[in-house]
């Protein structure tokens, strides 16, 4: 008996495990748009910037051979906290792109769940970089509460064909 439900409570384990994993594929070759779009940078760079209607990003970048690492934090810019009480959830994706904008391979680097738009989110992700990779961009997708606790989607994703 205890036999089975240890293989009934690892099935449980292995498909929880799997439904928090990133998808890796759903938006490999879509467009991004070329407004927020930054070339990968040869070396080290710290301090750079990345700011969309709802989001700023502060953030360093960190370059060894065909790795890149990534680190920062991001918050809500000012137009979500005019309007909006809270943030539900926000993901924060991080896209590699090819010379034609398309994205090869992508990540999701912070996450924040039911929180004040004061509030600040750590990110981070290491990346083997693809031999077509020559630039990258952010993109994101949420949702905001307000007054009446309605609910408000936002997002800014790559286009898929």
């Amino acid at each position: 008996m205890a036999r089975k439900f240890l293989k009934i409570a690892l099935v449980f384990v292995v498909v929880a495990l799997a439904g928090c994993q990133t998808t890796t594929d759903y938006y490999l070759g879509a467009r991004a748009s070329g407004g927020t779009i930054a070339r990968i940078p040869a070396t080290d760079e710290s301090g750079l910037h990345w700011q969309d209607l709802y989001l700023s990003v502060d953030y360093a970048l960190a370059r060894q051979g065909d790795r890149l690492a990534l680190s920062g934090t991001f918050t809500f810019a000012n137009s979500p906290r005019f309007v909006y009480r809270r943030v539900y959830d926000m993901k924060l994706k991080f896209f590699l792109l090819d010379a034609a904008n398309r994205v090869v391979a992508y990540r999701d680097v912070g996450r924040t769940l039911t929180h004040g738009l004061e509030d600040e989110t750590r990110i981070k992700g290491e990346f083997t970089l693809p031999a077509s990779a020559v630039a990258y961009t952010f993109g994101y997708e949420g949702s905001f509460i307000g007054d009446a606790e309605d609910g408000y989607h936002v997002w800014k994703l790559p286009e898929r064909n």
